[in-house]
């Protein structure tokens, strides 16, 4: 099992207008934001798709298929992580077409596609990061990175109870012991927890290596366009530039912007999350 917290978040709602390719244009716009880790749900009409399925004999996708429309996008849903350093955006859905014989619905993955006037929510996660690479044994494009142990699915025998057979007794609880608590990254994956999930997560956070810098070069850094500050209040904030008084222009996890003065707050030496500096401000002591 992969996962990944993020408590910070932008949510974008946007228009993929006629002609424009859905994939790329999406891409284009998480370049632009910075963006390494969403979401997106969509739905509306499109001029033609192409679409792809995973073969797992082949371990490879099928042929593409292109399906002229005009279609409508019932339900379109993927995600944004970096794949060899770029956003990779990863759509599938279901889509829908009328012809001579009825209304017909096809579904895949996209890989290519044109727009009328898709409709997108793009959550993004401000303070994580999604990596895929290649998994060689199943041939996929997956996230990489730490894991914890899930449950095994297993085949269950399925019998027929016949008339006047006996049915079999429920399976009752084991009756407790005394020995000592297994460790939770050592227990069994069957009694796996959110909270163990979650201890995992930190202890990784914490042991993430830091990108190696100069320590003079980031005590005397201010954080400038392109970089994040986090602040008690706001939270995490990416800087957007400087207004003509000097005053440092943030956008807010909500999306707005707001202008503050770091004289009147303690700029902190920034810790580097893969490729953004991260400046932790505070107020500044009074004298």
């Amino acid at each position: 099992m992969f996962v990944v917290e993020s408590r910070h978040a932008r949510r974008f709602i946007a228009r993929v207008d006629r002609g424009e390719d859905v994939l790329t244009t999406i891409k284009k716009f998480c370049e632009s934001e910075r963006v390494r880790a969403a979401w997106i749900r969509g739905t509306g009409p499109m001029e033609w798709v192409e679409l792809v399925h995973w073969d797992p004999e082949r371990e490879a996708e099928t042929r593409p298929r292109r399906i002229h429309g005009p279609l409508l996008a019932l339900a379109l849903e993927g995600n944004v992580s970096m794949r060899m350093g770029e956003p990779n955006v990863v759509l599938r859905g279901a889509f829908s077409r009328e012809s001579d014989t009825g209304v017909s619905v096809v579904g895949g993955q996209l890989i290519a596609g044109s727009a009328l006037a898709l409709e997108l929510v793009i959550d993004a996660f401000e303070d994580a990061r999604l990596d895929r690479d290649e998994d060689p044994p199943t041939g996929l494009s997956l996230w990489k990175g730490e894991r914890t142990p899930g449950v095994i699915a297993r085949g269950g025998v399925v019998r027929e109870i016949t008339r006047g057979a006996r049915e079999p007794e429920p399976m009752r609880a084991p009756e407790a012991r005394t020995e000592p608590t297994v460790p939770a990254a050592t227990a069994p994956a069957a009694t796996l927890a959110w909270a163990h999930v979650a201890a995992v997560s930190a202890d990784v956070e914490r042991t993430k290596p830091l990108k190696s810098t100069s320590f003079d070069e980031d005590r005397v850094a201010e954080p400038k366009k392109g970089d994040w500050v986090e602040h008690r209040q706001f939270g995490l904030c990416r800087v957007d530039g400087e207004d003509p008084d000097g005053a440092v222009i943030i956008r807010l996890p909500s999306g707005m912007r707001k202008h503050i003065k770091l004289d009147v707050l303690e700029v902190l030496p920034p810790r580097h999350d893969g490729d953004r500096r991260i400046f932790p401000l505070r107020p500044r002591a009074k004298r």
